[in-house]
């Protein structure tokens, strides 16, 4: 070379030849210069150098370059190790970011990074058909202009080719730099690599959380002279490929649980639709033995020795038909059909028909004291859904008669806070308590508790439902209780932004006065009668929504009535309407 100086040129790498000709275009005495080149060697290997001249001397008309030259083939062999690796594992980290983010992540979008950091020409994933030594195809990626095999090849089954089986089955890895360096086992996989075009292979086999053979990710090339493939390259590939088969199988098990809510929820309706049929198709001719009932117990000519027969049976229809209202409201429930209906009512009026009402029933018995305090600070008229409030207060109550042999229940309502206005109602009781275990089952529905089963009591859809509406209004039912040491059940509830006043004939709360005067008993008793009986019972009950909508019903020639009484309404004087339009 030394003799022949065009020989060493003609050695450089053709595309480093142009930055060769650059330095010697520019080359002046005194000035030194580096340069990296790739040169065949003896052995026709391509090596990187450096040189670098330390004397730069023009002697006539050429030049002498005295410098050394340095051979850096495995550094740079080193550096771009490192680039690969640093790119694989950035690839593998975006794949992770991928399939954490993306439930239903097109797993070629995944490959397809994967195919071109390993400068493949193809990626696939195949997963084992249970039971047997078949391949079906996931997912595949193909590189552009390189022909798509995997149409044709959707399954492979691997009992064909037995050396490639014998390798998968023992998880060990296929390295194939050169397909025409597969051993003569391996015969007929050659041959039909060559019929694919593909000249190098890399396979590595994935086991599942057992262990057991799973699938394959591959990688190939159609390439000549393809990229070798190192085992470190194998390594980041099996990472991949484990990714790939721990997101499948999460992907799996989100459709079995989504297939399974499905299935769970079509039955619940099924079911849901069934109670509303029956409840419906059981509650006429149910009305039709309770209106009998009463209209025996009223006739005269009915034996009194057979009145406690018949109030049984009132009673007995009477709890059946509550039982029937309250599976349609869960029902209801369940169908998403449930609304609030707030309302500006009256408290007081409320819990005197849920005491009277317990009063005048069967439930309180002789041993059980029954009553319901109220707090000084309670305020009269509230904001909040009333038939709600008072169907939670009523199965609270019943719950703890039916469990109270003897001694205490008792309801206490009491404002805890006046902006916004909240109140706590609790009902305690010195019944038979509730086990720990019981408790946290208590609101489930349909599920009957040990103390229930005892005493032959409960349906389990009482507490259930009224859980269920104390969530619609906000609020939330807790419990305290031990065995044999009675229970409390609490909860409290938001009833309007602030405290209303309390209207009355109290001198503590004066009425306010309106502008207008009310209407004289003489020209209110000019409205029909039936409009006067029903706003009657709204101002007792003090339901201004129903107030303002019976006068917004007034004929044209009522509208001065209409003003007067809506001024009433705004003011809260509920006392005075129904004084005003008590039959």
């Amino acid at each position: 070379m030394l003799e022949n100086g065009f020989l060493w040129y003609e050695s450089i790498h053709p595309e480093d030849q142009p930055l060769i000709d650059q330095q010697l275009a520019v080359l002046q005495s005194g000035q030194n210069f580096a340069v990296e080149y790739r040169i065949r060697d003896a052995w026709g290997q391509w090596r990187w150098f450096n040189d670098k001249t330390f004397c730069v001397e023009k002697v006539g008309d050429e030049f002498v370059i005295n410098g050394l030259a340095l051979d850096i083939t495995q550094q740079k062999q080193a550096d771009a190790a490192l680039r690969h690796r640093f790119n694989l594992e950035t690839v593998l980290a975006d794949i992770s970011q991928l399939m954490i983010t993306q439930p239903d992540l097109n797993l070629a979008e995944v490959l397809q990074p994967l195919g071109e950091t390993f400068q493949a020409c193809r990626v696939s994933v195949m997963v084992r058909r249970q039971g047997t030594m078949i391949l079906d195809n996931l997912a595949s990626w193909t590189a552009p202009f390189v022909v798509d095999i995997f149409d044709e090849w959707q399954m492979i089954d691997l009992a064909s080719y037995p050396w490639l089986a014998e390798q998968w089955l023992q998880q060990q890895y296929i390295l194939v730099k050169d397909v025409y360096d597969i051993p003569d086992a391996g015969t007929l996989e050659r041959e039909v690599l060559i019929g694919l075009d593909t000249y190098a292979l890399m396979l590595i086999p994935l086991s599942d959380h057992q262990g057991e053979a799973w699938g394959c990710i591959t990688c190939c090339s159609t390439q000549q002279h393809p990229k070798a493939w190192s085992k470190e390259d194998a390594d980041l590939l099996a990472i991949a490929g484990d990714l790939i088969y721990n997101y499948y199988e999460r992907q799996q098990a989100r459709k079995q649980l989504e297939q399974a809510k499905e299935a769970a929820e079509a039955a619940n309706r099924a079911k849901t639709q069934f109670l509303t049929n029956m409840s419906h198709e059981l509650r006429t001719p149910l009305n039709a033995v309770l209106g009998f009932a009463q209209m025996m117990d009223l006739s005269a000519a009915f034996p009194e020795e057979h009145r406690e027969h018949l109030r049984i049976l009132q009673r007995s229809g009477t709890r059946l038909l509550s039982l029937l209202n309250d599976i349609l409201e869960l029902a209801s429930f369940e169908g998403h059909t449930q609304k609030l209906n707030k309302t500006l009512f009256n408290l007081f009026g409320l819990l005197d028909d849920v005491e009277n009402m317990f009063h005048s029933s069967w439930m309180i018995k002789q041993s059980v004291n029954f009553q319901i305090v109220r707090a000084e600070n309670l305020p009269q008229y509230i904001t909040t859904d009333q038939t709600k409030l008072h169907s939670v207060l009523i199965h609270l109550l019943s719950n703890a008669l039916k469990f109270t042999p003897h001694g205490e229940v008792r309801l206490d309502v009491v404002a805890i806070a006046s902006a916004p206005l909240v109140l706590k109602f609790s009902v305690t009781d010195t019944g038979i308590g509730i086990s720990e275990t019981d408790q946290q089952k208590l609101f489930n529905n349909f599920v009957k508790l040990e103390g229930g089963e005892q005493l032959g009591q409960g349906s389990g859809i009482g507490l259930a439902l009224s859980q269920k509406f104390a969530a619609l209004m906000g609020s939330e039912i807790t419990v305290s209780s031990n065995p044999n040491g009675g229970s409390c059940f609490t909860f409290e509830l938001q009833c309007g932004d602030r405290r209303p006043e309390i209207v009355g004939r109290s001198p503590h709360h004066p009425v306010p006065n309106p502008a207008m005067p009310l209407p004289t008993p003489e020209a209110f008793k000019m409205l029909p009668l039936a409009w006067r009986e029903d706003f009657y019972l709204a101002a007792c009950a003090a339901r201004s929504q129903r107030l303002e909508k019976l006068i917004a019903a007034l004929p044209p020639e009522h509208q001065a009535i209409a003003q007067v009484l809506q001024q009433y309404i705004t003011h809260l004087n509920f006392n005075q309407l129904a004084d005003l339009s008590q039959p």
